[in-house]
C-alpha cells in the first residue's frame, strides 16, 4: 500500500478482500510486530487458559456416599419409569377387554 499509495479501500478491491477492515487489521498487526505479527496463530484455547482441577478432599467414606446416593437415585427413576410403564399396560388390557366385551355383545 505504501509503495503504490493505495489506500485501504484500494488495497482491499485489488487484492479482491470482501471488507477493508481486515486490511486495516493487518495493516496496524504489521505496524506493531512486523511480519511475525502477521504469522497464523492457533485457534481454540490456549494450555494456559485452562483451569487446573481442584484436588478431591472428600474422604474414601464420603466418595462412597456419594456415589451410593447417585445410585439411588438412577435406581428410584428406572423404578418410577417402569411402574409407569406398567399403569399403561394395565390401562391399554382394560382398554382391549373393554372393546372386546363390546363386540361380543353386538
Amino acid at each position: 500500500m505504501s509503495d503504490h499509495y493505495y489506500s485501504v479501500r484500494e488495497a482491499a478491491a485489488y487484492f479482491n478482500i470482501p471488507a477493508f477492515t481486515s486490511v486495516l487489521e493487518w495493516q496496524s498487526l504489521f505496524e506493531q510486530g512486523g511480519l511475525t505479527a502477521l504469522e497464523p496463530r492457533k485457534k481454540g484455547i490456549s494450555q494456559k487458559m485452562k483451569r487446573p482441577k481442584k484436588p478431591d478432599n472428600r474422604t474414601e467414606q464420603e466418595k462412597l456416599i456419594d456415589k451410593l446416593q447417585a445410585e439411588l437415585a438412577y435406581l428410584r427413576a428406572e423404578y418410577d419409569v417402569l411402574k409407569k410403564f406398567q399403569e399403561l399396560d394395565a390401562k391399554e388390557e382394560a382398554l382391549r377387554r373393554k372393546q372386546s366385551s363390546q363386540k361380543n355383545l353386538k
